[in-house]
């Protein structure tokens, strides 16, 4: 089975948009973030491009606001997805993620490929999040239909707003 991990952020939106006739699903991970809304997004995305969304609940993960890390936390998901069957599995990982996240460096990924028994695709590895940006809104998506925040605001009408200071609200002015 070949899979997307989709987050309903930026990268994960642009794979689905380039691939969605070469996957078989995308799976969205519920793992107790506190940017549930996310879900949301990835549900929006999958539709627009026709792609089966899977939603599949981890144990929670801490995550705190100080500390925006959840280690390993694409190996979770990598392991998840495998143990549903996934033979191939895309990954948003790239360049702007590498120095925050030991989980988005091709050599940490190879060794969980030779683990896991899959294929890990990471196309976008080597483009900077300004690239995949720019990238996805030729592909006709509005950098509104994503979400990539960590922890938003809650507005007075109950909605949810980018607190436009963490990693994922900064990292794409790079």
């Amino acid at each position: 089975m070949k899979v997307l991990l989709l987050s309903g952020g930026r990268e994960s939106s642009y794979l689905a948009a380039t691939l969605n006739s070469e996957i078989d699903c995308a799976i969205f991970f519920d793992y107790g973030q506190p940017h549930i809304n996310e879900q949301f997004y990835a549900a929006n995305v999958a539709d627009k491009f026709n792609v089966r969304l899977v939603c599949h609940v981890l144990p929670a993960l801490k995550m705190s606001k100080g500390k925006f890390v959840v280690p390993h936390r694409n190996l979770l998901m990598l392991t998840a997805a495998a143990a549903l069957g996934a033979s191939d599995i895309w990954l948003g990982a790239n360049a702007t993620d590498y120095a925050l996240f030991a989980d988005c460096r091709r050599p940490y990924l190879d060794r969980a490929e030779a683990l896991l028994n899959v294929k890990i695709h990471t196309p976008l590895i080597y483009m900077k999040k300004s690239e995949i940006s720019e990238k996805l809104q030729t592909l006709g998506v509005s950098l509104a239909d994503t979400w990539s925040c960590y922890f938003p605001s809650v507005l007075d009408g109950g909605g949810l707003q980018p607190c436009g200071e963490c990693a994922a609200c900064c990292s794409f002015d790079d």
